[in-house]
């Protein structure tokens, strides 16, 4: 399904006031010394956009040639912190996008 550049899908739909994730939404998982958000499994690939780590601060994201403006500005407002965004073609998106999400099926 391509991403509707009109959508105003908030990742973070699915938080409690606590912060925790209330339908597998949003995870927390390590990254180096470094626990950063991940985007949900669905978000990531209907919008073609994906977190794959965090250097010195900043957010590296890569994203599939034709992702929707709105849909990087949701991930920049999601991370909280700058995002560095790098265009790749479908197939690199597509293997990084499986790699990223091998063995963890409950949070897609």
């Amino acid at each position: 399904m391509a991403a509707n550049p009109n959508s105003t899908e908030r990742i973070d739909a699915g938080i409690d006031a606590r912060g925790r994730a209330t339908h597998g939404a949003v995870a927390e998982v390590p990254s180096a010394s470094l626990t950063h958000r991940t985007l949900p499994f669905a978000f990531a690939k209907r919008h073609g956009v994906l977190i794959q780590e965090l250097r010195d601060g900043t957010a590296q994201a890569i994203y599939k040639k034709g992702a929707a403006a709105q849909s990087l500005a949701e991930v920049r407002r999601f991370a909280g912190i700058p995002v560095r965004f790098v265009e790749v073609d479908a197939e690199t998106f597509d293997a990084r996008l499986q790699t990223a999400y091998d063995g963890r099926g409950a949070e897609r």
